[in-house]
């Protein structure tokens, strides 16, 4: 079982806690904790693409398009 928590420590950050539990894997539950900071970059979905090619060359060509357009 996976539980989340995400909690706001400060206006531009946020602490995201994961609780593991499977007593068929581990021993006893185990923790996680990662800090979060906000920025203002683009963040992209990381996804699995194998065997897409010809739909990512599709997706990639469109956005290329239309940061040409943008810039004109």
């Amino acid at each position: 079982m996976l539980v989340e928590r995400f909690t706001r420590a400060a206006l531009d950050r946020i602490r995201y806690e994961m609780l593991l539990t499977d007593p068929t894997t581990w021993a006893r539950p185990w923790t996680a904790m990662v800090r979060l900071k906000r920025t203002d970059d683009k963040i992209y979905e990381d996804a699995c693409h194998e065997g897409n090619q010809l739909v990512m060359e599709d997706i990639l060509a469109g956005a290329r398009a239309a940061e040409k357009d943008a810039v004109r």
